[in-house]
């Protein structure tokens, strides 16, 4: 069972028994090759299996990036995170680079497979911590993922959400999130028929974010259209999002 390499090689124009490096691979070939094997061995996360959109359109590996995965229990079932950690300027950079969800009860096998094909970097964080963002990301990480996962492919993962406030009223929580898309379409199969989709998306975020937290909380999502804003850093700064550390 051979580790997914990272690298690229040839074999030497001066000695062809020897190999030289020649550049990295994209992360959406290193994706779809740990996908199709994860998939022939029955080991694929039930749920969801996704690349996170700041790898999209053939950006390459890191050159020296190790990789950790991390994964999470919840109310919804086991989350799959995987992560790249790199240097650049002698300053450490630590992307998300996939995420997945499983309701099986395979997941120490699956675990045992990302380390059979993936190069295993040195620990990068106490055992006991489960998350290296602050809770306003993981709040919003899970609205993300009601959104992805009711619409299916018709929003693409690019979709970002934004926590615009958060206020106290008596013992419950109000949370107020904003859901970017690029195109007007988008906005229409977010809120659905009537509403139907947006309030389904709510009410699960809502289950989830209450049964994470304790405490009674109540959702409120807004569908705000900015076409390519990912490409904009004005927008970015201005929802405060940091591409650098998704």
């Amino acid at each position: 069972m051979s580790i997914i390499e990272f690298d690229r090689w040839k074999p030497s124009a001066d000695d062809p028994r020897k190999l030289e490096y020649v550049g990295q691979r994209t992360a959406q070939e290193v994706f779809e090759e740990l996908k199709h094997r994860l998939e022939s061995q029955g080991y694929l996360p039930d749920e969801y299996f996704l690349m996170d959109y700041h790898w999209e359109n053939g950006r390459k590996i890191p050159k020296d990036a190790d990789i950790f995965c991390a994964t999470d229990y919840g109310c919804e079932g086991v989350y799959l995170d995987v992560y790249l950690k790199w240097y650049e300027d002698g300053k450490p950079i630590t992307k998300s680079f996939i995420t997945g969800k499983t309701l099986g009860e395979n997941l120490e096998e699956l675990k045992e497979v990302f380390r059979k094909y993936l190069p295993e970097g040195p620990s990068l964080y106490p055992e006991e911590m489960i998350s290296d963002h602050d809770l306003a990301f993981q709040l919003c990480e899970i609205v993300r993922e009601k959104i992805l996962w009711r619409t299916h492919e018709e929003i693409p993962h690019s979709v970002a959400v934004v926590l615009e406030k958060s206020e106290e009223r008596g013992r419950k929580l109000i949370l107020s999130f904003v859901i970017i898309v690029d195109r007007n379409s988008q906005k229409g199969i977010l809120i659905g028929k009537g509403g139907d989709m947006i309030r389904s998306i709510r009410l699960a975020a809502q289950t989830e974010i209450k049964n994470r937290l304790n405490r009674p909380v109540d959702l409120e999502l807004y569908v705000r259209v900015e076409p390519n804003w990912r490409n904009k850093e004005a927008k970015i700064k201005e929802f405060g999002i940091d591409l650098q550390n998704e």
